[in-house]
């Protein structure tokens, strides 16, 4: 309600989320214009709090900055508390632990029973526990940039899982019951050593992304997974055909 109490975009820009809207911060007292701005709109769940956000991308002179920050605040906002958006992000259920330095997942997670996303990034863990499946609640789980082969079965018991990002591992397969994630709609695999699909693949009706950049993916199974998952959004790099001598 701020960001529309305050931003003015001109033509037909729409404002949906995760979208930048180029225009005006407009004092609604005096109609001057303030600053020439980015707004960018955020919407619950995808944020860092997990709560709809509004960003505005201002000019860097302290004064146009001031007087667009005294806007805000006038308008109902108020400067956020030591840690608070890690605060809202953890009781909104999102906990990220990214660069915590794990080789290994804590086993204390287990604890948290309304987790919605978990997300584990630029750790050292190369195993996965069996018992991720007891989190039922998480919605996103994301490992990337860690050392992870293997998918555990105990995985595909996370009932609620909808969005899965391995990226930038070691996987070098994925299970034949995939389709137990019945809800998955994302899955997010570029940077890893996958060069095989199983067809249950298809049953996941959910699923409207798949990326596989940066895998070991050969021109014919591409075109495989392509037949297998038609409409779906897919990522794939061009095969190497390069030939290089002794």
């Amino acid at each position: 309600a701020i960001g529309a109490r305050l931003f003015e975009a001109p033509g037909q820009q729409v404002w949906e989320s995760h979208r930048v809207l180029y225009g005006h911060v407009r004092d609604p007292g005096s109609g001057e214009r303030v600053d020439e701005a980015l707004l960018l709109l955020m919407r619950a769940p995808r944020s860092f709090t997990r709560e709809t956000v509004v960003e505005l991308h201002c000019h860097g002179g302290l004064i146009s900055v001031q007087r667009v920050l005294e806007l805000v605040l006038a308008a109902g906002a108020r400067r956020a508390l030591p840690g608070e958006f890690s605060q809202r992000a953890f009781l909104n259920g999102r906990l990220d632990l990214t660069r915590a330095k794990w080789k290994e997942v804590d086993h204390r997670l287990r604890r948290f029973s309304q987790l919605r996303e978990l997300v584990l990034d630029k750790n050292r863990i190369d195993t996965l526990p069996p018992w991720l499946g007891e989190l039922k609640t998480v919605e996103r789980l994301s490992i990337r940039s860690n050392q992870i082969r293997t998918i555990p079965p105990g995985l595909l018991d996370m009932e609620s899982l909808r969005e899965l990002d391995l990226a930038d591992n070691v996987v070098g397969g994925i299970p034949e019951d995939i389709d137990h994630l019945e809800r998955l709609e994302s899955l997010i695999l570029w940077s890893n050593l996958i060069g095989h699909f199983p067809p249950s693949l298809s049953r996941l009706d959910s699923l409207h992304t798949l990326d596989l950049l940066h895998n070991e993916m050969s021109l014919e199974e591409q075109t495989w997974v392509r037949e297998l998952l038609p409409g779906r959004t897919l990522h794939f790099s061009e095969p190497c055909r390069c030939q290089f001598d002794d």
